[in-house]
């Protein structure tokens, strides 16, 4: 296992997300075809803020480095975030990353 030391700059916050995919590829595995017999609504819309917030999560921001890039109270980034999470459908910021990346 590689230290954290060897990782590249950035990479650190690919290697959690490549994690996140791992583990969420094993439930769905282990899940089989009940996963797929589950009626799942579509993720209500983002707002235009929702979507750039989320996207610096994506990024790896605190809400303190949000707050600090979008001129903004870190209570109303938290505020956003309680909202993306609710309208994406899962508990974890790792999560958001995945969540917005384009279907392969």
């Amino acid at each position: 296992m590689a230290s954290v030391q060897s990782y590249q700059p950035g990479s650190y916050r690919e290697e959690h997300v490549r994690a996140f995919e791992w583990t969420a590829r094993s439930v769905g595995i282990a899940l089989g075809s009940a996963r797929d017999e589950m009626d799942e609504a579509p993720p209500a819309r983002l707002t235009v803020r929702e979507r750039e917030i989320a996207g610096l999560i994506a990024e790896g921001l605190s809400n303190g480095e949000i707050a600090h890039r979008l001129h903004i109270s870190e209570r109303a980034v938290k505020t956003h975030v309680t909202r993306i999470l609710a309208k994406l459908g899962i508990v974890q910021r790792a999560a958001v990353a995945v969540k917005l990346r384009p279907p392969r």
